[in-house]
């Protein structure tokens, strides 16, 4: 435990540990300096709609996908300057057409991910959130990213057909979605006796 603690507060984890900290006092003094003072009774019905009216992008609830799914990799060496063969190409299409009539078949998707995807998670739920400019754990692509693009046009219980992107064939199982839509918090509604 000594070491491990070490370990943290070594000089490689300083600026991790100061980030923190900062974050940690951030909080704390929002909580007591602002929210501390705010006292609902002062904020109207009125005024509460109309902050949200023109703050309604900060509402907004993004989409959601629960889903699993199959990777199966194209070339022996992996990465963006990995470069397949035809002949690796051919043989990871035909193991994922293989893996997707399984499926198709009655097989569980989670038995045919264990035997063709090479990811050992893959076969657990994952959710994806579709947010703008952060598409699958990316910041750098544009929002019209090819996986999010299949994933939320699928319906839930749907199975995608194999799909080839960035040297990897991909499955996936939709389990649930959920659309985009703006939400009000419940207490914020209730506390001011508004019908809205």
């Amino acid at each position: 435990m000594d070491d491990a603690r070490h370990k943290m507060f070594d000089l490689k984890n300083e600026e991790t540990v100061q980030d923190i900290t900062n974050a940690i006092l951030q909080g704390s003094f929002y909580e007591t300096e602002v929210v501390g003072k705010i006292n609902a009774d002062d904020i109207s019905a009125e005024e509460s709609m109309e902050y949200y009216e023109k703050n309604k992008k900060d509402f907004k609830k993004p989409s959601r996908a629960v889903l699993s799914y199959i990777r199966i990799p194209v070339a022996a060496s992996e990465g963006p300057n990995a470069m397949p063969s035809e002949g690796e190409i051919k043989s990871a299409k035909r193991e994922a057409e293989a893996a997707y009539e399984m499926i198709i078949g009655g097989v569980e998707f989670e038995e045919v991910s264990r035997q063709y995807s090479v990811d050992a998670w893959s076969a657990q739920k994952l959710e994806m959130i579709e947010e703008e400019g952060l598409p699958l754990a990316s910041s750098t692509e544009s929002q019209v990213h090819p996986i999010h693009e299949i994933v939320f046009s699928m319906r839930g219980g749907e199975i995608s057909k194999p799909f080839e992107f960035r040297n990897n064939y991909f499955i996936f199982k939709l389990w649930e979605k959920s659309e985009k839509e703006y939400c009000i918090n419940e207490k914020f509604r209730k506390g001011r006796g508004s019908n809205y």
